[in-house]
């Protein structure tokens, strides 16, 4: 086998051929060594040993036989090519787009006539301009086949017009379909028609009666951010010296507080609904609990004690609609103790009537609640001296709740209840 020569001969390419075509290739000197070693029929074995004396590193080596190791025959090598251009899509005339927004509103009455909703809602669809970003919109870009269209949709329903975005991809083989009505939208027309139906109810059981009815959800709490708030728990000194843990739901007056002990279950609190509006009571935490008595004599009874702060974090949807019962209940009392008329928009307090709370209820039906607060007046033939009265009117109000799975499958689960139907039959038979 034939030995290997000095560096500069190993450099040197023997055949001058192969060097046109070796340097038209653009190969390097080391790579031309290890293509010579190979003409001479040395083994990997003996050319990684000669290649680690000249000073090559292993994987060096690795990378310089793999390169110059002999390719299959019809092997093609791969050339990079140039990334090409994107392509510009067909433009799209106005005139398309403004038919698209027409269609798109045609098509979204249909839906709704399709459903049998019981209101008349008009929408329109226009167009806007072409995305530039998450909330910007251009209406000088043109708009191309592969751009981001923005519509305003505008919906008048019920005395009120909304108005709210939406975006489409104006694929080549998606143009010609419908712009989609935004979520917001459907959640409003979805609370539109149950109003509706409410509404029929409340004529087929009370004829001749005119309501005022709002729909909505109980309003969010924040965490108590002192000891005398909505949702802090006390430990309250009863009768007979027994204390009980209570959680504060509304403030009446002075010490007074609406306040509630846990719904009970086989001795111990529901785990379904540990808040029951029924279990409300009103206490004053000046006279129940007195830091001082406990400095002189020791308190008799048991105490009882469901870790109410527990519940309250953990079944949030129950204890807001108990907050927002507690909350109109007081403020009945407080009309009553002081004589006054009934404060609808103080009683109300709990209650969130905006379409964003409301879509969030429809988002998950299994554990929301919806409040309706009604508001009638009911003609009075012998008023009573101390009773408010607008001119012969006396004024009437309720505030009634239901999960929002029953409150859509029967709407007369929150009309108001058989003692206001009583009293209203009573006075029309009079």
């Amino acid at each position: 086998m034939a030995g290997v020569g000095s560096s500069d001969d190993l450099l040197r390419p023997s055949d001058p051929n192969s060097s046109n075509m070796e340097a038209a290739r653009g190969k390097s000197p080391a790579q031309d060594l290890v293509r010579q070693m190979r003409a001479e029929g040395l083994s990997d074995e003996r050319m990684r040993a000669q290649l680690k004396a000249k000073g090559f590193s292993k994987s060096r080596i690795s990378q310089l036989l793999f390169t110059t190791a002999p390719r299959p025959t019809g092997h093609k090598q791969l050339v990079e090519q140039p990334s090409p251009t994107k392509k510009r899509g067909p433009q799209i005339t106005l005139d398309e787009l403004r038919q698209l927004g027409e269609v798109s509103a045609l098509e979204a009455a249909r839906e709704i006539a399709r459903s049998g909703s019981p209101i008349s809602a008009r929408m329109s669809c226009q167009y806007l301009g072409v995305s530039t970003g998450p909330h910007t919109y251009s209406s000088a870009a043109q708009a191309l086949r592969n751009s981001t269209l923005v519509f305003a949709w505008r919906l008048a329903a019920n005395g009120q017009e909304r108005t709210a975005l939406a975006r489409k991809f104006a694929r080549c083989d998606a143009i010609a379909k419908y712009v989609p009505l935004p979520v917001e939208l459907k959640n409003i027309l979805n609370i539109e028609a149950q109003y509706a139906k409410v509404l029929a109810e409340a004529k087929r059981v009370f004829p001749g009666t005119t309501f005022n009815l709002r729909l909505g959800v109980p309003r969010k709490l924040e965490p108590p951010a002192n000891p005398h708030a909505p949702g802090a728990t006390v430990m309250l000194c009863l009768p007979f010296g027994r204390r009980a843990e209570h959680v504060l739901c509304a403030h009446i007056s002075g010490d007074l507080w609406y306040c509630h002990a846990g719904s009970p279950k086989e001795g111990g609190l529901n785990a379904i609904d540990p808040f029951h509006a029924e279990d409300l009571v009103i206490r004053n935490l000046a006279s129940c609990w007195r830091p001082w008595q406990l400095q002189r004599k020791r308190l008799r009874g048991r105490c009882v004690k469901r870790n109410l702060a527990t519940a309250v974090t953990e079944k949030r949807p129950c204890f807001e609609r108990l907050v927002a019962i507690a909350i109109w209940r007081a403020e009945a009392h407080r009309a009553q103790q002081c004589g006054v008329p009934m404060d609808i928009a103080a009683a109300s307090a709990g209650v969130d009537f905006t379409d964003k709370a409301f879509g969030a209820a429809i988002a998950s039906p299994w554990t929301s609640k919806v409040l309706a607060v009604w508001q009638w007046g009911e003609k009075v033939l012998d008023a009573d001296p101390g009773a408010h009265l607008v001119g012969d009117i006396e004024m009437r109000y309720a505030l009634r709740s239901a999960s929002y799975r029953i409150f859509c499958s029967k709407p007369e689960s929150v009309l108001p209840d058989s003692r206001f139907v009583s009293g209203m039959r009573m006075l029309r038979r009079g």
